[in-house]
């Protein structure tokens, strides 16, 4: 077996991370699409791609920023690492279980650069609503995959 690995945060934007929009899916739904089909081909049978760690945001569910009455927690953050295995189109997509404060960069260098720390699946809120943007931080909710073009991984 043969590993390609390619670094964390290699998929992460100059002020952090991409922002999650029609543009978004746009453009990345055609790479994640064209990186498939090249690692599917049979020469690459016996390899294992993991080409990087995504970093991207996307604004938060209104009724979360509403009950936490913090507006400037108003985006959730996902890091996470496709995993292709050569010579087939099996891709899968693995979320990143411990967020830390260096993952995620804001776009204003004036404030701190540390995010504050996801409110949890213990939340009463989070119980109520568990596929919220601002509960969800180990799994990756379907409609966001498909968003990013792994609708079909």
């Amino acid at each position: 077996l043969k590993v390609f690995l390619a670094p964390e945060f290699y998929w992460r934007g100059s002020k952090g991370a991409y922002r999650i929009n029609p543009a978004l899916e746009n453009i990345s739904s055609p790479v994640v699409s064209s990186i498939v089909q090249l690692l599917s081909h049979p020469r690459f049978k016996h390899w294992l791609f993991v080409p990087g760690t995504v970093v991207a945001a996307q604004e938060a569910d209104a009724r979360y920023v509403e009950m936490s009455k913090r507006p400037f927690e108003n985006v959730s953050y996902y890091n996470f690492a496709a995993v292709h295995i050569g010579g087939t189109r099996q891709t899968f997509v693995q979320f990143k279980h411990f967020i830390s404060g260096i993952d995620f960069l804001q776009a204003q260098p004036e404030q701190n650069r540390a995010i504050a720390a996801p409110p949890g699946l213990s939340e009463k809120f989070c119980k109520k609503h568990p596929d919220s943007n601002g509960c969800i931080y180990k799994r990756m909710p379907a409609r966001l995959l498909a968003e990013l073009g792994f609708k079909n991984h």
